[in-house]
């Protein structure tokens, strides 16, 4: 039949070009011999594609780094190895790799210490903008001379709002579901929750490498009010038991009801506040513990210094008590712990034997007694 082509066999030797000749197993050997390392690089250049995992800010570049040395010795060995002669143990291909990490510390070490700061991304930005809302409002708050309850809830109910809308710019961060349970505490004091909002925003602006201001020194003067802070309190809750204890069979009077109601908020405030600073200080984080410590003072003065307690009523009324007598002794030892400078103290009330039964009607003590315990001044006759 025309146009039928028969094909012969080639003669036995017939040589052909090398190009044509396909050499199996070849492929497959080079991925043997290279498995390791292709697989620490893959491995690698995965966890580059979530930024947001913890710890990983530390090492960006380094993991960058790495797997930027593995691809490139990969590329190198499929570029220029001999295929048919390149051989790689398992154990030369885990050296290879601990080399290559070796390597890519060494060099960012090295190389970029002193490199050009970095554009920050957009996380990063969002979180220094919330850091920096909070420390305006503080350092405006501080400086301003209200410091009660009522204008802490203001100032800072506001500013919990406005970091809130700048966080939920960003989709996820580290500390996220942290802050989420702060906000959602209502049994938390609008300072203290503001606080540990800005406490979680500086956790995650550590995770993505951002460095936190370095620790200083306590304060001396900040070191002897924390000393002294304990008998404060003390001090303070036996004034505030000594106000509805001692009236025996007769009512309490509504004024020292009212008084017990205005120091609890304060009292239990400031005992909330010296906990946590004082877990900050063991902790070492002394720039945070100064700002607590600065706010609970700042509390004691609006408690004890402010004209928030009518001391003078609070002496009359105590004086028809059977015990637990207040004095201006003990009023003054509290305002002087406050540190509530520039206030005139409290006179001990003087006596004379005219005057006794008015001082003390119930008449139980003796008035030796009473001139041992300070609760009145004897005063000779002229």
């Amino acid at each position: 039949m025309a146009g039928i082509v028969e094909l012969q066999p080639d003669a036995p030797g017939t040589e052909y070009p090398e190009s044509v000749i396909v050499k199996h197993g070849n492929i497959q050997a080079i991925f043997k011999n290279i498995g390791i390392p292709l697989i620490a690089a893959l491995g690698v250049t995965f966890i580059l594609f979530f930024p947001n995992i913890p710890l990983l800010g530390y090492f960006r570049k380094t993991l960058g780094n790495i797997a930027l040395f593995l691809w490139g010795l990969i590329g190198f060995i499929l570029l220029f190895s001999n295929t048919t002669t390149f051989k790689m143990s398992v154990n030369q291909q885990k050296y290879v790799v601990y080399g290559v990490i070796v390597l890519a510390f060494t060099y960012t070490l090295l190389f970029n210490i002193d490199s050009k700061e970095e554009v920050p991304p957009p996380e990063k930005e969002i979180l220094l903008d919330v850091y920096a809302l909070y420390n305006s409002t503080l350092t405006n708050y501080i400086s301003s001379n209200n410091h009660s309850l009522e204008e802490e809830t203001l100032v800072f109910s506001d500013l919990l709002t406005k970091m809130a809308v700048k966080l939920t710019e960003l989709k996820s961060y580290t500390e996220k579901k942290t802050v989420d349970e702060i906000v959602k505490n209502t049994d938390m004091g609008m300072f203290i929750k503001a606080f540990k909002v800005m406490k979680a925003v500086k956790k995650s602006l550590v995770n993505i490498g951002w460095k936190a201001p370095k620790e200083s020194e306590i304060q001396p003067d900040l070191k002897n009010k924390i000393d002294e802070l304990k008998n404060t309190l003390k001090i303070i809750e036996i004034f505030n038991d000594s106000l509805v204890d001692g009236w025996g069979d007769a009512p309490i009077p509504d004024l020292a009801r009212e008084t017990q109601e205005q120091i609890m908020p304060y009292y239990k405030y400031v005992k909330e506040l010296d906990t946590i600073g004082k877990d900050l200080i063991k902790k070492n984080e002394i720039n945070d513990a100064e700002l607590v410590y600065t706010e609970l003072f700042n509390k004691l003065k609006v408690l004890l210094c402010e004209n928030k307690l009518n001391f003078e009523e609070i002496i009359k009324m105590s004086k028809d008590k059977k015990t637990d007598v207040i004095t201006a002794d003990q009023i003054n030892e509290i305002k002087l712990k406050a540190k509530c400078l520039g206030e005139k103290s409290l006179e001990p009330e003087k006596f004379t034997q005219n005057n006794y039964s008015s001082i003390h009607k119930n008449k139980t003590d003796s008035i030796q007694d009473l001139i041992d315990t300070k609760r009145i001044l004897y005063v000779r006759s002229s």
